[in-house]
Order: C-alpha cells, then structure tokens, then sequence
C-alpha cells in the first residue's frame, strides 16, 4: 500500500491471536509511515499503538531488502509501540511476485527471509502488503500465506495483511472494472487468509480514475477475523 506520510487505521483487537468475543476487543490505533512521516510519528508515538513503516520489499527470488529508520526504533521501544512493518512486491510487480509463488527456491528463500527478518530486527509483527496478484494466483498466494505465517509465528512475530476489499465476486461491467477484479481485487481469499493470519487491514482509497480502489484509507482488522466491506465502512466479524 502506497501510504500517506503519517496514515492513522484503527483495529479491533489486533495483535491478539486467541479470538475473543466483540465485546471484548481492545482498540488500537494502527499507523502508516513512510518517509517524512518519521519525524510526524516521533512527535506523537504516544497516541499510537502499532507503527507499520513501509520499508522493506521481498524481490523475485523471495530475498527481502530494507530496514527500520532507527528513530522510529527508538520511539517506539520508549513509548511500548509495537513495530509492525510492511513487506511489499517492488513497484507493486506483479511477474515479480509471481515468480516468488512460482519457482521453489525463491518460496523457499522467501520463507526463511521472512524469518530472519522479524528475528534479526526484533519486530512485533510483519504486515504483507503485496499488490497486483493476478486472480489465477489465487490459491499459490494462500498456500504461501499459510506457510509463511507458520515460519514468522515460530520466529515470534504476528502476521497480518493490507488487502484490497471487494463486494463480491462479480467482475463488473467493462474491461476496466475486469482488469481491477483479476489484479487487484480477487486474489485474496478472506476467510482462508483471516483464518491464518493474526488481523486484516483493509485498503479504502481516495483517488478515482487511477488504478487504485476508488475509496480512501485502510479501515480495520480483527484476529482471525471474517472482514465484510460496504461502501461507507468497513465491519468485522468473527470468522469462527
């Protein structure tokens, strides 16, 4: 997800992996950084509960690149804010990742760097955020999840996603609407990933006409959670 400097989400219960009822779930306040948005996040950590830097990439052959700004470290570990960064396709390149679900040493490499980094930099967490799947990739894309959620689970970090919501399966009426269900918007199978995963955030963007959901922001998640999106909000509901 291409994030605001500073771009604020709240969810439900998140880190949380033991599901609770509704009633019960805690809410936090979930931010976006990137770039100059260290210096804004620095300012105001203590109104924060999890901070998701968008700074490390997974390249084609599953190898993971970045590293956490050290003044967002730092804050955090002051203010007990936990560090939950975002793991991206490069460009949003959908050959890519593709060739990650494709090719076995790079789901292999991809497992293991996975890993290594929530281990090496000592995270709360790892939020993928891998973006232009094609539709037909669909089930490999669970499949890696799964496994991938097993491995960062062993290396004690929480996994969750920033996915695209859709209504519902329907493609839409033209060869644009089509294009937006086969890369952006169908690849994700909710209930399968929510089952996996720790919490699901959901990307609402603001700007029409490119090639982005035409909402605006990322909305919530819960643990283990079956997420219905509407036009106006977002709701959560308990998967199990």
């Amino acid at each position: 997800m291409k994030a605001s400097p500073l771009l604020p989400a709240v969810l439900l219960g998140a880190l949380t992996v033991t599901p609770r009822p509704a009633h019960a779930q805690k809410l936090e306040a979930l931010w976006y950084t990137r770039g100059e948005g260290v210096t804004t996040f620095v300012e105001h950590a203590d109104q924060i509960s999890i901070v998701s830097p968008q700074t490390f990439s997974m390249d084609s052959n599953g190898m993971i690149r970045g590293r956490v700004d050290p003044r967002i470290v730092a804050k955090a570990h002051e203010q007990h804010v936990q560090i939950v960064p975002l793991v991206t396709n490069p460009g949003f390149d959908q050959p890519t990742f593709h060739r990650v679900l494709t090719n076995a040493v790079a789901w292999k490499n991809a497992m293991h760097s996975l890993a290594a980094m929530c281990r090496d930099n000592h995270l709360d967490g790892i939020q993928f955020d891998i973006e232009n799947v094609n539709i037909k990739d669909k089930d490999l894309f669970t499949k890696f999840v799964r496994e991938s959620t097993d491995s960062i689970h062993r290396a004690g970090c929480t996994v969750s996603a920033a996915l695209v919501p859709r209504l519902n399966d329907d493609p839409g009426g033209n060869n644009y609407h089509a294009w937006i269900y086969e890369n952006w918007r169908g690849s994700a199978d909710y209930k399968a990933l929510a089952d996996t995963m720790d919490f699901i955030s959901y990307r609402r963007k603001s700007r029409s006409g490119s090639r982005r959901i035409p909402t605006g922001g990322t909305r919530c998640g819960t643990p283990r959670n079956r997420c219905h999106s509407r036009a106006a909000a977002t709701s959560c509901i308990s998967a199990r």
